[in-house]
């Protein structure tokens, strides 16, 4: 035994100015709703995907930064790297804040990057 549902859709009519209740198989939007579905579900992955690249090279950004910052405490004070160092610092701060993901950090690690991003420009640091 096949059951269908339909649903009321209220529409407007042009006459009069009221409004008409329209039936709709539920049968015949399911390809729609699975289509809308599935296409949120794309997007959404490909959202994710693109967040997942950007979070990649943070990681990336923060490992280079430890080393430098550890090149740094061992003697490589050279202008060059110290420049590298900040401007990397910098750059992570930027990143940080552009995608909301200060809440992951502590205070301390936050504050670090303000102070090194700080001595990379003129203008005022960048807080999250």
């Amino acid at each position: 035994m096949k059951i269908h549902y339909f649903f009321i859709l209220l529409t407007p009519f042009m006459t009069y100015g009221e409004e008409v209740p329209v039936m709709v198989s539920l049968e015949e939007t399911r390809p729609l709703l699975i289509e809308d579905e599935v296409k949120s579900l794309a997007k959404l992955i490909e959202v994710n995907e693109s967040r997942l690249e950007v979070q990649k090279k943070l990681k990336e950004k923060m490992v280079s930064f430890q080393k430098q910052k550890e090149e740094f405490i061992a003697g490589n004070d050279s202008q060059k790297h110290a420049f590298a160092m900040v401007s990397n610092a910098r750059e992570i701060l930027g990143e940080i804040k552009k995608e909301n993901l200060a809440y992951l950090f502590s205070s301390e690690y936050l504050e670090e990057l303000v102070f090194f991003s700080s001595i990379a420009g003129k203008s005022s640091p960048i807080r999250p």
